[in-house]
């Protein structure tokens, strides 16, 4: 992903976090791809970074202050817990993705081999 590409997913991507019900983020649903990019170019990207960084300490901390004014965040800390939540996540989702198409195969695989198995049984 492109500094300019980033740039303009910035805002998507720090509403769609300000959602906290499950719900309210369907409704705003990032591309996995989109969103795995995004988390990439953020770690990889200081200047990208701390923009996001901004971004989401001004949203995020007029949301917390509204519920809580006295108390302090650490901002960076939550961003950067985020992004890495995230892609845990994401690269968790692959690998289920990925082990189902194997077990769908496999399964496959044993059914071809059964049937060949009882069709020589069959004919012996």
């Amino acid at each position: 992903m492109e500094c300019r590409e980033f740039q303009k997913k910035i805002p998507v991507f720090v509403e769609h976090e300000l959602n906290r019900s499950s719900e309210e983020r369907m409704k705003t649903v990032i591309p996995r791809d989109e969103l795995l990019g995004f988390v990439d170019h953020a770690s990889n990207c200081k200047t990208c970074h701390d923009d996001l960084e901004i971004y989401y300490m001004a949203l995020v901390g007029y949301d917390l202050a509204k519920s809580d004014a006295s108390a302090s965040f650490d901002f960076s800390g939550m961003l950067k817990k985020r992004l890495s939540v995230i892609e845990d996540n994401i690269k968790k989702r692959i690998l289920l993705e990925k082990s189902l198409v194997f077990c769908m195969w496999l399964g496959r695989i044993s059914v071809y081999l059964l049937l060949i198995l009882c069709f020589i049984v069959f004919l012996f």
